[in-house]
């Protein structure tokens, strides 16, 4: 009796188990479908799918269209239960031609890479203030794109951004832009005014490449980018490759990278007082180009330094040492930095023994030195300034 009664219990624990089991599973199932259900914004133009991002945020990942018609979107600006979209994945919306115009909301923040890669049939965006940065080739191959309205908080204008958008003809980057990439706007053939923000920092060699209509505001051996306030406020590159002398506008913040690459025949130039940016590649070949071609076949670019110790520098006419450039070859630990100095660029040390730096200026001056990010190569290097802090 006893076994029987032990036998029925245990069939009777198994089968609480299964039953709980199966629940379980129904539950979850009940769980995934209603998270799948939830995945999707629906729309008379069509579908949006959402996920996460790295961070936990929500970003739209795809679009169905409702239609084969071209459509102007608008971005949902929340989940369907309530939360905020922040942005646009990689890929969203790559190649879809049923996209005619876009309309990106204040709740987003970014653009991925590639998101509307190939979407032959746009033909304008509008984006909020929000949005700080478009990513790689965000709206690459977009040939119809001719309007946009571009966020002003826009800080990082990435590499292939608008590459071959041919029908582009203005682009406002006056709000926040610091960072415009490699190709950002290679290729632009109907492209000919540029804004440029009083934040900027960095302007690529290529950004503008192969975008011939673009206006410059041309002067003494040089072609500029700016704004209505400073039309001188980037170097964009040389007025030409056979251009012998260069006077930078007193004006001007920004020397775009290789700004004269290629110009053979420069012998000097010479600094406004406004100049905060600079890097030593501006007088550099590119290594990849040159292969391309030969690179015996192309002259370096050999300008007349201002020389102190072994350093090399540019400047104005009251302050020749302003820029330290680079130093000249030497296996000395040490070396020795003019005190006029205010900018060090991020080839001065590149490649050298340097272990020490004697400045003759305060350690106040020193720290006001402009120095490029990674100026000294990771390395350590010593600096001792040869006068007192002030009092």
């Amino acid at each position: 009796m006893k076994k029987i009664l032990a036998l029925i219990l245990a069939a009777l624990l198994i089968f609480c188990m299964v039953a709980c089991s199966k629940k379980e599973e129904e539950e979850t199932g009940d769980d995934d479908n209603k998270s799948q259900a939830e995945s999707t914004v629906k729309t008379d133009a069509g579908t949006f799918e959402y996920g996460t991002n790295e961070e936990g945020d929500y970003e739209i990942t795809a679009f169905s269209p409702a239609a084969l018609d071209p459509v102007e979107l608008t971005l949902p600006k929340e989940t369907d239960d309530g939360r905020d979209i922040v942005g646009i994945s990689s890929d969203a919306f790559k190649t879809r031609l049923t996209v005619k115009s876009v309309a990106i909301p204040e709740t987003y923040l970014y653009i991925g890479d590639y998101a509307f890669y190939g979407c032959d049939n746009l033909e304008k965006v509008t984006m909020a203030d929000s949005v700080t940065e478009i990513g790689q080739g965000a709206f690459q191959n977009c040939p119809k794109l001719a309007t946009l309205t571009l966020s002003k908080g826009i800080v990082t204008v990435s590499e292939d951004a608008f590459r071959g958008c041919a029908a582009i003809t203005e682009v406002d980057l006056s709000g926040a832009a610091q960072v415009i990439e490699q190709g950002a706007f290679f290729g632009c053939a109907e492209l000919t005014k540029i804004t440029i923000s009083d934040k900027i920092n960095y302007v690529s060699a290529y950004a503008f490449s192969n975008a011939d209509k673009i206006t410059y505001t041309v002067a003494d051996g040089a072609k500029y980018l700016g704004n209505a306030e400073n039309p001188y406020l980037v170097l964009v590159c040389a007025e030409d490759l056979d251009v012998e002398t260069c006077k930078v506008n007193d004006k001007t913040k920004l020397i775009a990278d290789r700004a004269f690459a290629y110009c053979s025949y420069l012998d000097r130039i010479e600094l406004g007082d406004a100049v905060t940016v600079i890097n030593g590649t501006c007088f550099e070949n590119d290594p990849a180009f040159d292969k391309s071609f030969g690179a015996n076949e192309i002259p370096q670019v050999d300008i007349t330094f201002n020389e102190y110790e072994n350093g090399r520098y540019l400047g104005t006419d009251s302050n020749p040492y302003m820029v330290l450039v680079y130093i000249i070859a030497t296996n000395d630990d040490d070396f020795k930095l003019h005190k006029d100095t205010k900018i060090i660029t991020d080839t001065a040390f590149e490649g050298s023994k340097i272990e020490d730096i004697s400045f003759e200026g305060t350690e106040e001056q020193w720290k006001a030195i402009i120095k490029s990010e990674n100026w000294n190569h990771d390395k350590i290097i010593n600096v001792l300034w040869a006068q007192p802090a002030a009092n």
